[in-house]
């Protein structure tokens, strides 16, 4: 792991010593410069999700790409690791319909361990900004939303956000049980190969922003900020690969393929 190459890459240079304050920034860090992306997925070629640590640097440090959580959370475990934090890979089930989660391993999750443990999370796309206390069975205020951690039966934990209208929503489970990436396997074949899986059905992108978020769910662009929501179709291949160079920092030279 070069760890200096990754902490540039994620605009979190110099944050090596494992405290509260830097875990804190480099989440926050990592979400603001790497996309949630399944853009690999639709190429013609459909290019193989590798969860190995080398692949993923390769992908997001190297070629300034995202991916999904498998790939984010995957690389973001090494390289805490690297920086001296205690990290445990947790799977998580993604809420699906009422009453319904995913299977086990549909999503990664990280625990990282310092005076307390703290649920770490840059893989879930439209998610909390900052770490959440497993402990703390309060309001967590991530400066854009409200969430809580409400422990569930079976061991596991539901995190559920509050929107504007204040109103919960489930977003995923997660159990306690220390994992390693290969458990995931399984279910990173399933979700770029399935027709089941929602990942083969669309090509998403999206990225938080200081005020917001971006998303480009097919030709769709959205702009959510303080000042509101913007959305445009977009029309035409250059202008896609004008946005995914401008608004999300993919190289179009690497997604030249798709359409």
């Amino acid at each position: 792991m070069n760890i200096d190459a990754y902490l540039d890459r994620i605009g979190a240079s110099g944050l090596t010593e494992p405290t509260q304050e830097n875990l804190k920034k480099i989440q926050f860090s990592h979400l603001l410069n790497v996309p949630f992306e399944n853009l690999d997925i639709h190429l013609p070629e459909r290019r193989p999700i590798v969860l190995e640590e080398d692949a993923l640097f390769e992908k997001i440090v190297t070629r300034r790409r995202g991916g999904y959580c498998y790939e984010l959370n995957g690389l973001l475990a090494a390289a805490l690791s690297t920086l001296g934090y205690e990290v445990t890979l947790l799977s998580g089930r993604a809420k699906l319909s009422v009453g319904n989660f995913g299977p086990e391993f549909d999503h990664l999750a990280l625990k990282v361990q310092l005076d307390e443990p703290w649920l770490v999370d840059v893989g879930f796309g439209d998610c909390f900004r900052y770490p959440l206390q497993i402990s703390e069975l309060g309001d967590q205020d991530d400066g854009e939303s409200i969430y809580r951690i409400d422990p569930k039966e079976k061991d596991h934990c539901l995190v559920i956000r509050k929107d504007d209208a204040r109103n919960w929503w489930e977003q995923y489970l997660f159990n306690p049980i220390p994992r390693k990436l290969s458990d995931f396997e399984e279910m990173n074949h399933y979700h770029q190969t399935s027709l089941g899986s929602h990942f083969t059905r669309g090509r998403v992108i999206t990225i938080a922003t200081e005020d917001g978020r971006t998303t480009l769910s097919g030709t769709r662009l959205n702009i959510r900020n303080k000042a509101g929501d913007q959305t445009t179709i977009l029309s035409g291949k250059n202008e896609l690969m004008e946005t995914l160079s401008s608004k999300f920092g993919i190289d179009p030279e690497d997604v030249a393929d798709l359409t």
